[in-house]
């Protein structure tokens, strides 16, 4: 619902990582309605269940990284090698960007609570995570019309 295509950005990304995304959250217009019908695609992405499923993953590959990862290295390779510099602050700016997305997504799920908001918002990674898994799911443009 966007009049720039998010399928170019999201190619980029696939090669890129967070950095394909970039350009689209910044140049991405503010968005708080849905309109149109959820797929089978959509309606798994929007689920609870995709939410936990992600979520536990990234626990599990977070904590592998933090108890067994060599952040001695970590620190040299960031100061030394571009691209671990690089993604590294791609991260950070992907977390600085993240707001624009998530006001939109509460205010399409009726979720108007500030605090809720700062506190995914500043809680890097895992906030959005928690997140995925408490929000309520999209209504389709069907279900939407009867709402009102």
């Amino acid at each position: 619902m966007q009049k720039l295509s998010f399928w170019p950005f999201a190619l980029a990304s696939m090669a890129s990582g967070v950095l394909g995304l970039i350009p689209y959250l910044a140049l991405r217009e503010a968005n708080q309605e849905f309109s149109g019908e959820k797929d089978a695609f959509l309606n798994l992405l929007d689920s609870r269940f995709f939410g936990i499923v992600l979520s536990f993953s990234t626990i599990i590959i977070l904590t592998y990284g933090l108890t067994l990862g060599n952040w001695a290295d970590f620190v040299q390779q960031f100061q030394s090698d571009r691209f671990i510099h690089g993604m590294s602050l791609a991260f950070c700016l992907f977390c600085l960007l993240f707001p624009t997305v998530l006001v939109d997504d509460m205010a399409r799920r009726g979720w108007n609570s500030s605090q809720v908001f700062w506190v995914i918002t500043l809680i890097p990674l895992l906030g959005a995570l928690v997140y995925l898994c408490l929000r309520q799911p999209l209504l389709g443009f069907r279900n939407q019309t009867s709402r009102v």
